[in-house]
Protein backbone atom coordinates (compact mmCIF):
# COMPACT_ATOMS: atom_id res chain seq x y z
CA UNK A 1 0.00 0.00 0.00
CA UNK A 2 2.71 2.75 0.90
CA UNK A 3 4.79 1.50 -2.31
CA UNK A 4 1.42 2.12 -4.20
CA UNK A 5 0.88 5.94 -2.95
CA UNK A 6 4.56 6.57 -3.36
CA UNK A 7 4.22 5.46 -7.16
CA UNK A 8 1.29 7.73 -7.16
CA UNK A 9 2.72 10.66 -6.00
CA UNK A 10 5.19 10.30 -8.48
CA UNK A 11 3.47 9.46 -11.68
CA UNK A 12 0.94 12.94 -10.42
CA UNK A 13 4.19 14.72 -10.22
CA UNK A 14 5.83 13.88 -13.43
CA UNK A 15 2.75 13.73 -16.04
CA UNK A 16 1.89 17.67 -14.26
CA UNK A 17 5.45 18.64 -14.93
CA UNK A 18 5.14 17.05 -18.60
CA UNK A 19 1.84 18.76 -18.94
CA UNK A 20 3.83 22.21 -17.82
CA UNK A 21 6.58 21.91 -19.79
CA UNK A 22 4.60 20.73 -22.67
CA UNK A 23 1.95 23.50 -23.00
CA UNK A 24 4.19 25.98 -21.59
CA UNK A 25 6.26 28.46 -24.33
CA UNK A 26 8.96 27.16 -26.66
CA UNK A 27 11.34 29.68 -24.98
CA UNK A 28 11.77 27.49 -21.37
CA UNK A 29 13.82 24.97 -23.14
CA UNK A 30 16.58 27.21 -24.71
CA UNK A 31 16.30 29.84 -21.46
CA UNK A 32 16.19 29.11 -18.16
CA UNK A 33 16.04 32.04 -16.03
CA UNK A 34 15.87 32.74 -12.58
CA UNK A 35 12.29 32.72 -12.06
CA UNK A 36 12.13 28.71 -13.98
CA UNK A 37 15.20 27.80 -11.57
CA UNK A 38 12.73 28.81 -8.89
CA UNK A 39 9.64 27.12 -10.01
CA UNK A 40 11.52 23.77 -10.28
CA UNK A 41 13.14 23.69 -7.07
CA UNK A 42 9.91 24.57 -5.18
CA UNK A 43 7.96 22.29 -7.72
CA UNK A 44 10.64 19.20 -6.86
CA UNK A 45 10.53 20.07 -3.09
CA UNK A 46 6.44 19.81 -2.64
CA UNK A 47 7.19 16.42 -4.64
CA UNK A 48 10.11 15.21 -2.52
CA UNK A 49 8.43 16.40 0.52
CA UNK A 50 5.61 14.86 -0.14
CA UNK A 51 6.45 11.36 -1.50
CA UNK A 52 7.17 9.36 2.01
CA UNK A 53 4.94 11.53 3.97
CA UNK A 54 1.81 8.92 4.26
CA UNK A 55 -0.49 11.29 5.96
CA UNK A 56 -0.11 13.50 2.39
CA UNK A 57 -2.88 12.03 0.31
CA UNK A 58 -2.23 12.41 -3.41
CA UNK A 59 -5.00 14.58 -4.02
CA UNK A 60 -3.73 17.09 -1.36
CA UNK A 61 -0.02 16.89 -3.00
CA UNK A 62 -1.68 17.53 -6.46
CA UNK A 63 -3.57 20.45 -5.27
CA UNK A 64 -0.36 21.93 -3.66
CA UNK A 65 1.14 21.73 -6.87
CA UNK A 66 -1.65 23.35 -8.96
CA UNK A 67 -1.31 26.36 -6.74
CA UNK A 68 2.43 26.73 -6.80
CA UNK A 69 1.89 26.51 -10.68
CA UNK A 70 -1.34 29.04 -10.67
CA UNK A 71 1.59 31.14 -8.67
CA UNK A 72 4.08 30.67 -11.12
CA UNK A 73 1.90 31.71 -13.77
CA UNK A 74 0.71 34.87 -12.02
CA UNK A 75 4.25 36.04 -11.84
CA UNK A 76 4.99 35.24 -15.22
CA UNK A 77 1.98 37.23 -16.45
CA UNK A 78 3.03 40.09 -14.62
CA UNK A 79 6.58 40.04 -16.26
CA UNK A 80 4.55 39.93 -19.36
CA UNK A 81 2.93 43.21 -18.42
CA UNK A 82 5.61 44.92 -16.90
CA UNK A 83 8.90 45.60 -18.39
CA UNK A 84 10.21 46.64 -14.47
CA UNK A 85 9.51 43.43 -13.47
CA UNK A 86 11.27 41.56 -16.42
CA UNK A 87 13.87 43.14 -16.18
CA UNK A 88 14.36 42.07 -12.36
CA UNK A 89 13.62 39.03 -12.32
CA UNK A 90 14.86 37.99 -16.19
CA UNK A 91 17.64 40.52 -16.52
CA UNK A 92 18.98 42.06 -19.26
CA UNK A 93 21.26 42.00 -22.28
CA UNK A 94 25.13 43.56 -21.02
CA UNK A 95 27.11 45.08 -23.40
CA UNK A 96 30.92 43.89 -22.48
CA UNK A 97 32.83 45.28 -25.52
CA UNK A 98 31.10 47.58 -28.27
CA UNK A 99 32.86 48.71 -31.48
CA UNK A 100 36.33 46.61 -29.93
CA UNK A 101 36.13 48.99 -26.54
CA UNK A 102 36.10 47.50 -23.86
CA UNK A 103 33.28 48.18 -20.66
CA UNK A 104 35.99 47.14 -18.10
CA UNK A 105 32.85 47.82 -15.05
CA UNK A 106 30.48 45.17 -17.12
CA UNK A 107 33.63 42.31 -16.55
CA UNK A 108 33.72 43.26 -12.85
CA UNK A 109 29.66 43.18 -12.54
CA UNK A 110 29.20 39.98 -13.74
CA UNK A 111 32.81 38.56 -12.33
CA UNK A 112 34.08 37.92 -15.77
CA UNK A 113 37.90 36.15 -15.85
CA UNK A 114 39.50 37.06 -19.26
CA UNK A 115 40.41 33.01 -19.76
CA UNK A 116 37.09 32.49 -19.31
CA UNK A 117 35.95 34.92 -22.49
CA UNK A 118 39.06 33.32 -24.72
CA UNK A 119 37.52 30.03 -23.99
CA UNK A 120 33.92 31.32 -25.11
CA UNK A 121 35.52 33.02 -27.80
CA UNK A 122 36.99 29.56 -29.14
CA UNK A 123 34.26 27.46 -28.87
CA UNK A 124 32.64 29.76 -31.85
CA UNK A 125 36.35 29.64 -33.86
CA UNK A 126 38.10 32.89 -32.65
CA UNK A 127 41.39 33.21 -31.38
CA UNK A 128 42.03 36.59 -30.35
CA UNK A 129 39.83 39.17 -28.50
CA UNK A 130 41.29 41.63 -31.38
CA UNK A 131 38.79 40.14 -33.76
CA UNK A 132 35.66 41.05 -31.78
CA UNK A 133 33.87 44.15 -33.01
CA UNK A 134 31.04 43.71 -30.20
CA UNK A 135 30.48 41.04 -27.56
CA UNK A 136 27.30 40.74 -25.21
CA UNK A 137 26.60 38.69 -22.26
CA UNK A 138 22.82 37.71 -22.57
CA UNK A 139 19.95 37.26 -19.48
CA UNK A 140 20.76 33.20 -19.43
CA UNK A 141 24.85 33.77 -19.50
CA UNK A 142 25.55 33.28 -23.16
CA UNK A 143 27.79 35.34 -25.13
CA UNK A 144 26.31 36.58 -28.48
CA UNK A 145 29.60 37.99 -30.74
CA UNK A 146 29.90 39.97 -33.56
CA UNK A 147 33.32 39.76 -35.39
CA UNK A 148 34.89 42.85 -37.26
CA UNK A 149 34.34 42.39 -40.72
CA UNK A 150 38.20 41.59 -42.03
CA UNK A 151 38.02 38.46 -39.97
CA UNK A 152 34.69 36.40 -41.56
CA UNK A 153 35.16 34.71 -44.49
CA UNK A 154 33.83 36.25 -47.99
CA UNK A 155 30.42 34.59 -48.79
CA UNK A 156 29.60 33.49 -52.00
CA UNK A 157 27.19 36.84 -52.41
CA UNK A 158 30.51 38.62 -52.30
CA UNK A 159 32.37 36.86 -54.36
CA UNK A 160 29.51 36.40 -57.02
CA UNK A 161 29.02 32.78 -57.32
CA UNK A 162 25.73 31.33 -58.15
CA UNK A 163 24.78 29.01 -55.22
CA UNK A 164 21.49 26.86 -54.50
CA UNK A 165 19.81 26.39 -51.33
CA UNK A 166 20.30 23.15 -49.74
CA UNK A 167 17.25 20.70 -50.34
CA UNK A 168 14.90 19.97 -47.24
CA UNK A 169 15.62 16.38 -45.69
CA UNK A 170 13.26 14.11 -43.78
CA UNK A 171 14.21 10.91 -41.74
CA UNK A 172 11.87 8.24 -42.76
CA UNK A 173 13.14 5.30 -40.96
CA UNK A 174 15.58 4.65 -38.80
CA UNK A 175 16.32 1.20 -36.99
CA UNK A 176 13.55 -0.39 -38.86
CA UNK A 177 10.49 1.95 -37.71
CA UNK A 178 9.06 4.31 -40.09
CA UNK A 179 8.73 7.92 -38.94
CA UNK A 180 4.83 8.59 -39.49
CA UNK A 181 5.12 12.37 -39.03
CA UNK A 182 7.76 13.01 -41.21
CA UNK A 183 5.53 11.53 -44.03
CA UNK A 184 2.29 13.53 -43.10
CA UNK A 185 5.15 16.80 -43.35
CA UNK A 186 5.63 15.30 -47.04
CA UNK A 187 2.16 14.73 -47.81
CA UNK A 188 2.98 10.65 -48.51
CA UNK A 189 2.03 7.87 -46.72
CA UNK A 190 3.55 3.99 -45.87
CA UNK A 191 2.22 2.80 -48.44
CA UNK A 192 4.49 5.75 -50.90
CA UNK A 193 7.26 4.70 -48.61
CA UNK A 194 6.90 0.95 -48.91
CA UNK A 195 6.52 1.10 -53.04
CA UNK A 196 9.90 2.91 -52.82
CA UNK A 197 11.51 0.08 -50.49
CA UNK A 198 10.69 -2.43 -53.03
CA UNK A 199 11.65 -0.86 -56.03
CA UNK A 200 14.77 -0.61 -54.47
CA UNK A 201 14.67 -4.41 -53.48
CA UNK A 202 14.22 -3.79 -49.73
CA UNK A 203 10.49 -5.75 -48.68
CA UNK A 204 10.07 -4.21 -45.72
CA UNK A 205 10.80 -1.42 -43.31
CA UNK A 206 12.01 -3.55 -40.52
CA UNK A 207 15.05 -4.37 -42.83
CA UNK A 208 16.50 -0.61 -42.97
CA UNK A 209 18.83 0.94 -40.44
CA UNK A 210 18.44 4.58 -41.70
CA UNK A 211 16.44 5.60 -44.83
CA UNK A 212 16.30 9.48 -45.25
CA UNK A 213 14.61 11.54 -48.41
CA UNK A 214 15.52 15.27 -49.65
CA UNK A 215 13.47 17.39 -51.81
CA UNK A 216 15.48 17.47 -54.24
CA UNK A 217 14.34 13.24 -54.89
CA UNK A 218 17.41 12.11 -53.49
CA UNK A 219 17.45 9.07 -51.35
CA UNK A 220 20.03 7.58 -48.79
CA UNK A 221 19.35 4.24 -47.51
CA UNK A 222 21.48 1.97 -45.23
CA UNK A 223 20.23 -1.88 -44.89
CA UNK A 224 20.04 -3.56 -41.87
CA UNK A 225 22.54 -6.15 -43.68
CA UNK A 226 24.75 -3.22 -45.29
CA UNK A 227 27.05 -0.49 -43.61
CA UNK A 228 27.22 1.04 -47.00
CA UNK A 229 24.94 3.80 -47.90
CA UNK A 230 23.02 3.85 -51.33
CA UNK A 231 22.74 7.40 -52.69
CA UNK A 232 19.60 6.92 -55.17
CA UNK A 233 17.84 9.53 -57.25
CA UNK A 234 14.13 9.09 -57.99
Amino acid sequence: MFMTLIGSKLLVGFLLLIAIVRFSSKKHLAQLTPIDMVFLLVFGGVVDGSIYDEEISVMEMTVSLLIWVAIASVFEYAMYRSNRLRKWLKGTTTVLIEEGHFHVEAFRKHHLEMEQLRSALRAQGMFSIRDVRNLYIEPDGTFSIQPFARTEPPSAETLGVATEDEPLTYLLISEGSIHSLALQQMKRDERWLLDHLKARGIERAGDVLYAEWSSDGEWLIIPNDSAAPRHEME
